[in-house]
């Protein structure tokens, strides 16, 4: 039988030590549960920001390429380099070049001017009518009045120092053997058919104006961008590094050359838009 200071002994509840570290305790869970569920919600909303920046981005290169895949008009490379009066077309920010638009049977030619805007974040298709003076180099075209302005991709961070937007690249002889020359675009990611090893990406005039004889040698356009999230509501100034770096390849040659050619070959001979 119980006595009564068993009774009020059973009876007794925490002490005030037994209660402190009880609610230390669950103060430490809390904060544990409460890190874990930032970093998670962190986590998801850089997933998402980043899957918003690479799908707006991927939507304009493929604007891009359907542009370009129909750029040999009336025999003239598609891409335009310094013009006959000096002025600078195609750079490391800015890529012209001459597309056919329209389903009839003889298509709208029309002259395409993309910019990248560091000041404005912005990559824009300002698109022109195009005229075509007959010459004994049937490459005579001219950019006429501006027809529309297209923003194809916005919220385009700065690019990191020297990273140009536009590299154009065309065939080279990367070697000689048995009488034979084997030509590849230069562009860091070809190897040599002869070694194997990945050939140095060597781009035409990387730091300045393409030249109108290296923009008749262009076969391969590789456009890089920095992409940010195009809606602003999930995007967040606490995340860091949520910007995309998307790179695409874009060729406008519809055959490769062969294996190898002759010796007496050149690169010259594997030109755009054959």
């Amino acid at each position: 039988m119980l006595s009564a200071v068993d009774t009020v002994r059973a009876q007794a509840g925490f002490t005030l030590v037994e209660l402190l570290v009880a609610m230390a305790a669950g103060i430490l869970v809390m904060v544990g549960a409460t890190t874990i569920l930032f970093a998670t919600t962190n986590q998801t909303q850089r997933t998402f920001t980043r899957i918003d920046a690479t799908r707006q981005a991927r939507t304009a290169f493929g604007y891009i390429e359907n542009e370009l895949h129909s750029a040999c008009v009336n025999g003239s490379p598609p891409i335009e380099g310094v013009a006959a009066d000096g002025t600078v077309e195609s750079d490391a920010n800015d890529l012209d070049f001459l597309s056919y638009t329209g389903n009839a049977a003889n298509p709208t030619p029309v002259w395409h001017q993309l910019s990248y805007s560091a000041t404005l974040g912005t990559l824009t298709d300002t698109s022109y009518n195009a005229t075509y003076t007959p010459s004994q180099t049937g490459n005579d075209w001219t950019r006429g009045s501006s027809i529309a302005t297209n923003i194809v991709l916005s919220n385009l961070p700065q690019q990191p120092s020297g990273s140009p937007v536009f590299q154009y690249f065309a065939y080279e002889s990367v070697g000689t053997t048995g009488g034979n020359t084997y030509y590849a675009i230069p562009d860091g990611s070809n190897v040599s058919p002869l070694t194997g090893t990945t050939i140095t990406a060597a781009p035409l005039d990387p730091a300045v104006a393409l030249t109108a004889a290296d923009a008749n040698t262009t076969v391969e356009v590789i456009i890089s961008l920095l992409v940010g999230p195009s809606s602003e509501n999930i995007a967040s100034s606490s995340l860091t590094s949520v910007d995309d770096s998307v790179t695409d390849s874009i060729s406008l040659r519809l055959t490769t050359p062969p294996n190898y050619s002759s010796g007496s070959s050149s690169s010259g001979q594997y030109a755009p838009c054959q």
